[in-house]
């Protein structure tokens, strides 16, 4: 596993033989991975590595990555954090430091729909979330939303 796409940073791997599963011996915080694999025959001949796949760990639910909608006001859904005391929703085109929209205080819903005032055009967005849980603020990746006609 890795944290980008060329590998060039590993945060796990595994030497295991004759296992089809692995479970990663780290505990990985909430953000964008990739894994790839690749098969050691009987004989010890190496296959080439298998395309890298993304994994997002989250606690966001929906809109689920890459969804697109017509739905101006669309409703945003995350699992409820152990722990959490306050939840952040934040919604951006470019993922500036400027914010289109930054609600908190979002406790103990796990639900937001978008109020008619802050409806959106159509376009990309990006949403995470974070959640503050003893003090600490966890962040989610960014996870794009297209909005159609």
């Amino acid at each position: 596993m890795s944290i980008d796409a060329g590998f060039t940073s590993i945060v796990a791997e595994s030497d295991q033989d004759a296992d089809p599963e692995w479970t990663v011996p780290v505990t990985l915080p909430y953000g964008e991975f990739y894994w790839r694999a690749r098969a050691i025959d009987a004989a010890g001949n190496i296959s080439d590595w298998s395309s890298s796949r993304r994994l997002i760990i989250s606690f966001q639910k929906l809109p689920k990555y890459g969804a697109v909608t017509s739905v101006k006001r669309p409703t945003f859904e995350w699992v409820a954090v152990t722990g959490a005391d306050n939840y952040r929703l934040i919604v951006d085109d470019d993922r500036s430091e400027l914010y289109l929209y930054d609600v908190s205080g979002l406790i103990p819903v796990t639900t937001h729909t978008l109020p008619m005032a802050n409806k959106f055009a159509v376009g990309t967005y990006y949403w995470k979330m974070e959640a503050r849980v003893g003090g600490d603020w966890l962040e989610t990746p960014w996870i794009p939303l297209t909005i159609t006609p």
